[in-house]
């Protein structure tokens, strides 16, 4: 416990109990709603919560959710945890209690041997925590679109869901890409069936084409998120491939793609007819290993996609 005024503030793991308030609160702050099968499914993992709350007189104040993943880096794979979903009550911003919650967690995560705290803040929220610890590097992130016109607005009623199948091939294919990158989320088949055959809410879509693919999905009518993707050995081709299956449709196509010298993805996209718009998200990364510190900061290249974040579901 530490003290906030005259009153005693408790951080605690998540349990069962704390779902519905912190839900209740989510919706609160953010003004939008989490259903318990999202939680579940987002952060519970086979040794039960990792995600972490703030309580003050039995309420819920705060919350960091806390997804268990896997990184490639350096050569050898580790365990890391995902920020989303992070909150404090307005009411008791300004006092440290927000810092001092990811501290908590980051400590819990460190004596559970996990290697690598990940989170995507704003740009808001990177300049209220730069220099208090939470980050060791932050890179930038891009997001891209491309816009076509059509009388009627795209739909995906003509696609069929992704399958285990599909999810089986472009697992081989992430696998190639993961050897041509310093640090990236480490993208096995227990990762892909979880994240786009497991979620409760979404389903999505594979266009593929031999040793290229975009994974992707419809977040509102004529918006499509590509979540994942892989370019192969003729990617413009595999763009003009992509955009004519919406052909005479009104849609607007939205990629995150890493902001690097490297990134030959970038320059593909750029090439392709997507615009670099405005966007203020980063993936920050805090090494729970003082071991890998000094790594870090030497990281050239690195991988991020829409599909990494909770922004889109």
């Amino acid at each position: 416990m530490i003290s906030s005024s005259d009153n005693l503030v408790d951080f605690r793991m998540v349990e069962c109990s704390h779902i519905s308030p912190i839900l209740d609160a989510f919706s609160q702050v953010f003004k939008k709603s989490l259903s318990k099968a999202y939680y579940r499914w987002k952060y519970l993992s086979p040794e039960g919560y990792r995600s972490v709350v703030m309580v003050r007189k039995g309420q819920v104040i705060g919350h960091i959710g806390l997804a268990s993943f896997s990184v490639s880096f350096d050569g050898l794979i580790h365990s890391a945890a995902m920020r989303h979903s992070s909150f404090v009550l307005p009411e008791y911003r300004g006092n440290g209690l927000y810092e001092a919650l990811n501290l908590f967690a980051q400590n819990r995560l460190r004596m559970d041997g996990v290697t690598f705290f990940q989170s995507w803040p704003n740009t808001e929220n990177l300049k209220a925590t730069l220099g208090k610890s939470l980050y060791d590097e932050v890179f930038p992130v891009s997001a891209l679109t491309l816009e076509t016109t059509g009388k009627f607005v795209a739909d995906l009623t003509d696609f069929n869901p992704v399958s285990l199948i599909d999810l089986r091939y472009i697992t081989g294919l992430s696998d190639m890409y993961n050897d041509k990158v310093i640090y990236r989320i480490n993208k096995d088949m227990i990762y892909f069936k979880r994240r786009y055959l497991d979620h409760p809410e979404k389903k999505f879509y594979l266009h593929i084409d031999d040793d290229s693919y975009f994974l992707f999905s419809m977040n509102r009518p004529g918006e499509i998120i590509i979540f994942e993707f892989y370019f192969g050995s003729n990617p413009l081709d595999f763009i003009k491939s992509f955009k004519n299956l919406f052909k005479r449709r009104q849609v607007v196509f939205k990629v995150w793609c890493s902001l690097c010298a490297n990134s030959r993805a970038f320059k593909y996209f750029l090439k392709g007819g997507f615009v670099l718009r405005d966007f203020n998200c980063y993936s920050a990364v805090k090494s729970l290993d003082p071991s890998y510190l000094n790594r870090l900061r030497f990281i050239k290249d690195y991988d991020f996609s829409a599909g990494d974040s909770d922004v889109f579901g």
